[in-house]
């Protein structure tokens, strides 16, 4: 037998086959239509009722080998006649290439590194705007902090200032007030005084008129009071203060 006999062999049998998987499912089919009008209480109507109710009804036909619309699983040729060479390129088709793969994960982490720089470059800007935001309020704060110590001190300083001249102020009125006092002390002994050179004016009066009485004369008795009271005077500032008592003789 050759080659081509043997080709026309397997063709006929493949074709056998497939001409039995539709004739089988196409039995299938019409037993389950039968048995649903059966159900229903209808005689079964013919083949072409059937399927004209069947696509009014689900709509168009759609394979469940292929899951193809347009027709049915008995009239699929896709599984009739499968070849190894087909199905290995539509696992080929189907899987990515590796080098693909590479060249795009690649592609992918050049494009990213640029955008990962920047950022890393926008965080260190960012992280210097921070420290340096963080010292310009540090020496805010440090300045406002000297402000208020150097205002304290200055208030401080003229707290003690007024103290200070109250403190003189206090004093020389102190001063003052003993000087009033002192000189008051000296206006009464003034006034002592007076009121002492008034009473020996008095004493002096009582003698010329006892020397008048003695003497017989007021005017005699008065000179001679006088004389004596001036040499009394005079003795005692030239004796450096001592007392000299003279005594009038009574001519009685």
């Amino acid at each position: 037998m050759t080659n081509e006999d043997r080709r026309g062999d397997q063709d006929g049998n493949r074709s056998g086959g497939g001409d039995r998987d539709r004739d089988r499912d196409r039995d299938r089919y019409r037993d389950h239509d039968r048995n649903r009008d059966q159900d229903r209480g209808r005689e079964p109507s013919s083949d072409r009722d059937r399927e004209r109710e069947r696509g009014q009804r689900c709509g168009p036909p759609r394979c469940f080998r292929c899951q193809r619309v347009g027709h049915y699983a008995n009239q699929c040729s896709w599984f009739d006649a499968p070849t190894a060479s087909g199905d290995s390129q539509r696992a080929r088709s189907s899987s990515p290439r590796r080098g693909y793969q590479g060249r795009s994960s690649s592609s992918g982490e050049s494009r990213h590194t640029p955008e990962l720089e920047k950022l890393e470059r926008n965080v260190a800007s960012l992280q210097e705007y921070v420290q340096l935001e963080r010292a310009k309020k540090e020496e805010k704060e440090a300045k406002k902090k000297a402000k208020a110590l150097a205002k304290q001190r200055e208030e401080e300083e003229r707290l003690e200032r007024e103290r200070s001249i109250a403190k003189r102020i206090e004093k020389k009125k102190r001063a003052e007030e003993k000087q009033l006092e002192l000189a008051k002390s000296v206006d009464i002994q003034l006034d002592v005084g007076i009121e002492y050179r008034g009473k020996m004016h008095a004493i002096f009066d009582i003698a010329d008129q006892k020397a008048g009485v003695a003497y017989g004369s007021e005017q005699e008795a008065g000179a001679e009071v006088q004389e004596a009271v001036g040499e009394g005077v005079n003795t005692g500032s030239d004796s450096g203060g001592e007392e000299e008592v003279t005594t009038v003789p009574n001519h009685e």
